[in-house]
């Protein structure tokens, strides 16, 4: 919520100036309210993995968005490029993943992956 909350009060910058006048880490907010409000609070009705999701399922899906977010934040924090962030592999994963019937071993995939790619951002900072 919190981070939906402050995406709305940065709309209202982005209208003004554009996304890009805005510092790293509001940028890389937006992204990450967008990945919450399409990935995990969309859903598609006549998608038949996607029409419904269990609560572990749910949870699992909003913990690697939340540990993307945590450890792209960290990362901007150490001088890593926003850039450099979106094109990771495991971020348009995360995206895919909820149409997928084996969520639960690619889910766990992800997670390894975003560590190892992370890892490997960190060293190149």
């Amino acid at each position: 919520m919190e981070i939906l909350q402050k995406e709305a009060e940065l709309q209202e910058i982005v209208q003004l100036v554009g996304a890009d006048a805005l510092p790293p880490d509001q940028q890389f907010l937006l992204e990450i309210a967008r990945m919450l409000r399409e990935t995990f609070l969309q859903q598609d009705s006549y998608h038949e993995v996607d029409e419904f999701h269990s609560l572990k399922r749910q949870f699992a899906l909003l913990n690697a968005i939340i540990r993307f977010s945590r450890l792209g934040n960290n990362a901007i924090d150490k001088g890593v490029e926003i850039d450099k962030l979106l094109k990771l592999e495991s971020r348009a994963d995360i995206s895919k993943v909820r149409y997928r019937k084996d969520f639960e071993s690619k889910i766990a995939s992800i997670n390894e992956n975003m560590s190892k790619e992370f890892k490997q951002l960190m060293g190149e900072a």
